[in-house]
């Protein structure tokens, strides 16, 4: 969820502006098909600079084609024209890291995005884990995101995330390593009756 200005060239280009994170560091040009597939994107250190590029690429664009939205990256480009009955929209799991400063806590948090591709899911979801960060007090977005594309949409049973690691280690010493080092801030259940 974000606030971004978009355009459509007219010509088969949408333009969404997005401001850079953490505040005033910049604004991020994203470059879209008409039919929601992602073409590109730059970074640029002003506004001005980020709609001169967009001009550039696409000189028929003017100021007064931009518009803001607030909503996701995908209902932006609904917005601006995208062509949904072609755009294909599927479900993505995005597992970010965070650490809590003053607990010394690290955080994987999971989160669901309806996107055109993964590489927007991640986009989508690096915007929310940084916004997620910064109206948390000393929490930081570690800049870790991992992508998994849902084999089917979420529901009962669905697998929405899978990461598989090699490893040499036993399956006890595995799991203690890696799952349950008696530190995580969890409550146990016993899952046998």
């Amino acid at each position: 969820m974000g606030t971004f200005l978009i355009a459509n060239s007219g010509i088969g280009s949408i333009f969404v502006l997005a401001a850079a994170k953490p505040p005033d560091t910049g604004w991020f040009l994203l470059h879209y098909g008409t039919d929601g597939n992602f073409k590109g994107d730059t970074w640029h250190a002003s506004i001005d600079d980020a709609r001169s590029q967009a001009q550039f690429e696409s000189p028929r664009l003017s100021d007064s084609d931009w518009m803001q939205v607030t909503g996701t990256l995908t209902e932006a480009l609904v917005q601006a024209g995208a062509e949904v009955s072609g755009l294909a929209l599927d479900w993505f799991a995005v597992r970010c890291v965070f650490h809590h400063a003053p607990r010394a806590t690290y955080e994987e948090r999971i989160t669901l995005w309806q996107a055109t591709s993964v590489d927007a899911a991640l986009q989508e979801a690096e915007r929310e884990a940084i916004d997620y960060a910064q109206n948390l007090d000393h929490v930081r977005y570690l800049g870790l995101a991992q992508a998994f594309h849902l084999f089917e949409p979420p529901g009962n049973g669905a697998e929405v995330f899978t990461l598989m690691r090699d490893s040499t280690l036993p399956p006890d010493d595995y799991l203690t390593r890696h799952f349950d080092t008696g530190a995580e801030r969890q409550r146990r259940y016993d899952s046998h009756p």
